[in-house]
């Protein structure tokens, strides 16, 4: 079966070469390349097509945000399985070929991710997304059923993600999220359609900038800083259940005064007008929620 991967670039440097790279030392599967350059400046997109020769090279003459580009390239894509990964991101050799296995034995799975291996070294497995939003990690060792995976390369299928866009209208990446909290938003949607995600450790993969720039909003500033804490916030007004949901807003907005209050102490002097903008984000980007309702139907039995 034929894997379409979507490289997103936006000035990676040689990272993005190495990343295609690996896509071309896929075994076991047939791959596509679709890389969807973002009005990069530097000389990435050049290295990425001397070093694996796309399919598909889509040049933008602005960058549209992570969400827009995954879109554009999937509409490109002609593979029963999608594959978006990051430009700092490298795939072990196996690591499609094992995606289709594990979906091709379950068809109740819509999204299969593997271990990612950080720059520091670190491991990191499924991922847990918390009653704020917060997402935390679960031990890498054990294939499990999760709610997330890694966005860097989690693999799709396209059944799956074709259903989500036909019932909400958009995506697959709901472009409303400019970068940060678009995966969250696609696992929940693919939750209530009744598809699973999946974690499979013996797929493994390198994210080069993952654990520092993807993780820990204390080391960001400005508009970066807002994307992610008004991510959270349109995730919790959009996925949020029941009578629970006007507590939790109280709690996600005491979390972000909290945090306030941490990174003032640390001389963090910007904090206070990040964490206002990001509310003020959270606002307009929720004037187009378009939910999912969770759906009554069952997916097919594993085979």
């Amino acid at each position: 079966m034929l894997v379409s991967v979507v490289l997103v670039n936006f000035n990676s440097g040689e990272l993005g070469a190495m990343a295609a790279a690996s896509v071309r030392r896929q075994v076991g599967v047939d791959v596509e390349l679709i890389v969807v350059d973002n009005a990069s400046v530097d000389d990435s997109l050049a290295q990425i097509e001397q070093a694996a020769v796309p399919e598909v090279v889509l040049r933008l003459d602005e960058n549209v945000g992570y969400a827009a580009a995954v879109n554009l390239g999937y509409r490109a894509a002609s593979g029963a399985f999608v594959l978006p990964l990051n430009c700092d991101a490298e795939l072990g050799e196996t690591y499609a070929a094992i995606a289709v296995e594990v979906m091709s034995r379950d068809a109740t799975i819509g999204v299969v991710g593997g271990a990612v291996v950080t720059g520091d070294g670190h491991r990191r497995g499924p991922l847990k997304v918390g009653a704020t939003m917060r997402v935390t990690e679960l031990p890498a060792t054990e294939a499990v059923a999760c709610r997330r995976v890694d966005g860097a390369c989690a693999v799709w299928r396209r059944t799956a993600i074709d259903e989500v866009v036909e019932r909400s209208g958009v995506g697959p990446l709901d472009e409303v999220f400019f970068v940060y909290g678009e995966t969250v938003d696609l696992a929940f949607k693919l939750e209530k359609l009744g598809w699973r995600t999946w974690f499979e450790p013996t797929m493994v993969a390198t994210h080069v900038r993952s654990f520092t720039s993807a993780v820990r909003v204390a080391d960001k500033r400005g508009p970066l800083r807002q994307m992610v804490l008004a991510s959270r916030h349109v995730n919790l007004a959009r996925h949020g259940v029941g009578w629970r949901k006007p507590l939790l807003r109280g709690v996600l907005v005491a979390q972000d005064v909290a945090f306030v209050g941490r990174q003032l102490v640390r001389n963090d002097r910007s904090v206070p007008t990040d964490v206002l903008g990001a509310w003020r984000r959270a606002h307009r980007m929720l004037g187009g929620d378009l939910p999912i309702e969770r759906a009554s139907g069952q997916r097919p039995t594993p085979t």
